[in-house]
């Protein structure tokens, strides 16, 4: 289980981008009218198990601030050097962009002696702890984009019983085969898999692991140097994604691909 500030603080930089890219923050506060709604509102009434002690509530604020990525989007024909300044050039601007904009909030938050501020630079935001009263009056500053609860993120439950079919039947029922006819399995696709883990001793699943230093990421450190999965959930999804055959049926839609994974 991770709070969502967590997921920007600690994720590899190309994970980070590719989170921006699809969720479109890079000008997204731009776009916000200049009156935030009521943050509170927006707290589901279960979420009170996430509060602290003292009624303090876990929240992100993001700020007002763009940055333009046509200008400073790493090419995506560009190699070695220029590849790597190109990439430099845009985290030092972004970095810049979050510390000049942040200071009129942390001298409120200072007021407040509001502490353990996490500063979340990719989003121009940063995640803290404050009492209601103090996230209205921070949602009224002019520099406050949005705040939105830092809700905690918690895995479905595995299911443990078998299925009466056959396990590649849901392959079946989304029409893989006639593609694998075709030549399309997988092959030279590598997936990245963002769940709560993968079992790497799976014998579906452990072949088809890309393998190296930069194919497994534990931000909790727990398991830092080879993929694991302590709930089943992650095993399960990348079964299905690209398991192969070694009960003697295909378990993924794409059983030539080969998976990284990073553990959420």
């Amino acid at each position: 289980m991770m709070n969502l500030h967590k997921v920007f603080s600690v994720w590899p930089f190309w994970l980070k981008i590719l989170l921006i890219v699809s969720l479109g923050i890079f000008r997204g506060p731009e776009l916000l009218s200049a009156a935030i709604p009521n943050p509170l509102s927006s707290i589901p009434r279960q979420a009170s198990t996430d509060f602290s002690e003292d009624g303090k509530i876990p929240v992100i604020v993001r700020l007002r601030g763009s940055v333009e990525p046509q200008a400073l989007a790493v090419p995506t024909r560009a190699k070695g050097p220029a590849r790597a300044q190109a990439r430099t050039r845009l985290i030092e601007t972004m970095q810049a962009r979050a510390e000049r904009n942040r200071q009129p909030l942390m001298v409120r938050l200072h007021r407040h002696e509001i502490q353990k501020i996490q500063n979340l630079w990719l989003i121009n935001g940063l995640a803290f702890e404050a009492t209601p009263a103090q996230v209205e009056e921070l949602a009224a500053m002019p520099e406050v984009a949005s705040i939105t609860f830092d809700q905690r993120i918690r895995l479905p439950a595995t299911r443990q019983d078998q299925p009466d079919f056959p396990a590649e039947f849901n392959i079946d029922l989304v029409h893989a085969p006639p593609v694998w006819a075709e030549g399309y399995m997988g092959q030279g696709v590598t997936v990245a898999i963002m769940d709560g883990g993968v079992d790497l001793d799976h014998p579906d699943l452990g072949p088809r692991w890309r393998g190296g230093g930069n194919s497994w990421f534990d931000p909790n450190g727990e398991h830092p140097d080879m993929p694991h999965d302590t709930s089943g959930h992650g095993t399960q999804v990348t079964g299905v994604i690209l398991g192969g055959d070694a009960a003697g049926t295909v378990i993924g839609a794409a059983p030539d691909a080969r998976w990284i994974g990073v553990k959420i």
